[in-house]
């Protein structure tokens, strides 16, 4: 609850900040939003840590069936990188380039769900 609620402090700090420079030198005001959102990378880096460590302990209890967890996992990943850097571009006025990142980002989860596709597909046909 504390991490949270310090996130929430350093988010606002940074945007009031980022809004007090934008009126001086626009370009301080993006730096503030990268370093914010590299602090705020941090945090989330720490807590995929423990993350990780009940993941290695849920292993131990799946077996085979792990690799769809794996999978699962991957999948969550990449539409949380795709949403920061779309994100991020966004907010340095590169809308396009955020709209591709996004669309990217959707296709990759699209092909990369396909093996649990086929494998219920695989499961309906023999049932």
């Amino acid at each position: 609850m504390v991490t949270i609620i310090r996130i929430g402090a350093i988010c606002i700090f940074s945007v009031l900040v980022a809004l007090f420079f934008r009126s001086v030198k626009p370009e301080y005001g993006i730096y503030m939003g990268f370093a914010a959102g590299l602090l705020l990378l941090g945090y989330v880096l720490d807590v995929f840590g423990s993350v990780y460590g009940i993941l290695q302990e849920i292993k131990n209890y799946l077996g085979e069936t792990y690799d769809y967890l794996v999978l699962l996992i991957r999948l969550v990943a990449i539409t949380y990188v795709c949403d920061v850097s779309g994100s991020l571009c966004r907010d340095a006025g590169y809308g396009t380039m955020a709209s591709q990142i996004e669309v990217l980002g959707k296709l990759t989860v699209l092909l990369s769900g396909m093996p649990i596709l086929l494998s219920v597909l695989d499961t309906i046909r023999f049932l």
